[in-house]
Formats: C-alpha cells, structure tokens, sequence
C-alpha cells in the first residue's frame, strides 16, 4: 500500500484496471470484514476507472477520449 501511495502521488493519471481496483469489488461490500476499498478511496485524487472482472484489453489500451462526432470527420 506504501508503494501505490507514494506512486500514484508523483503520477500524472492514474489508471484503476478491473473492478476491485476501481470500485473495491465484492470483497468490499458489506460487512467487508477484508477492509477493500478502491484505489481512488486509497489516493484521494482523481482515477480513471475502468471496469471489468477481467479487464477487457481494449477498453484497457483503447483511446481514453471521447471519439469525435461523425461530422467531425468529414461526413
């Protein structure tokens, strides 16, 4: 827990892969005897979240911006 603490301090985005590190997963439902919470919960900052038990690897890699809308392109 110290390293993602002194890490995600210095980092510029933070990205949380998988529902347990974004959300704390089921380990962190009630009574959450584990103490789970998510990594957002652990940094207090601003983490980008992407969901997923597992991840899927191209929402993972894939383009964080909005795409643009079809006009933009010409169309």
């Amino acid at each position: 827990m110290e390293a993602v603490t002194q890490l995600g301090q210095r980092a510029k985005y933070i990205v949380a892969a998988g529902t347990c590190a974004s959300f704390g997963g089921p380990s962190a439902a009630r009574p959450n005897i584990t103490g789970s919470t998510s990594v957002q919960n652990v940094l207090q900052r601003e983490v980008i979240n992407v969901s997923g038990c597992p991840v899927n690897p191209d929402w993972l890699t894939g383009n964080p911006r909005p795409p643009a809308p079809f006009w933009a392109s010409g169309a």
